[in-house]
């Protein structure tokens, strides 16, 4: 059941057809001009006047997507593919750096950035293997990888894939 007051919903919809937004646009667009106009409205509000709008042109509706289902411990975990499983090393869970790859990684060295980006990207990587649980795993991981490892490793640059030198734009300036 709409618990929103119908009257309220139904001068959402007026203000969206008089200011000409599409029927079938989304929330984000309905929402910019809305307050393009000064009419600012909550959000439960105007998903409420947005799919009023597409039930009375005959718009279709797509349904709303539900959240995975929680449990207990968190989030719903999905078992990883058996083949992704075999490259993951059960003695770095935990890491610190999961997420973050943009600063490990050394791929992105003078791909797009110069000798102080990569320093400083380097240092905040630095910083945070630190304070990371497995640090000694890493270490061990790193070292058994041999040249395989690249990127940043239990705080230190291991084997960059390129000479760091600086680029022609960097020797110009």
């Amino acid at each position: 059941m709409n618990a929103h007051p119908p009257a309220r919903i139904a001068e959402v919809v007026a203000d969206l057809d008089r200011l000409g937004v599409p029927v079938a646009a989304g929330r984000p667009v309905a929402q910019a001009a809305l307050q393009a106009a000064g009419r600012g409205v909550s959000t439960a509000v105007l998903r409420a006047a947005i799919a009023a709008r597409k039930q009375r042109d005959g718009v279709p509706v797509p349904p709303r997507r539900k959240p995975a289902p929680k449990t207990a411990d968190g989030p719903r975990r999905v078992p990883l593919p058996p083949l992704l499983a075999a490259m993951i090393d059960g003695r770095l869970a935990g890491a610190a750096c999961v997420g973050r790859h943009a600063l490990f990684d050394d791929e992105l060295d003078g791909a797009r950035e110069d000798a102080t980006a990569r320093a400083a990207r380097r240092t905040a990587a630095a910083a945070i293997c630190a304070t990371c649980p497995v640090l000694e795993a890493c270490r061990t991981v790193a070292n058994e990888a041999g040249d395989q490892a690249r990127g940043v490793w239990a705080g230190h640059p291991r084997n960059p894939s390129r000479p760091v030198t600086p680029s022609r734009k960097d020797l110009s300036a």
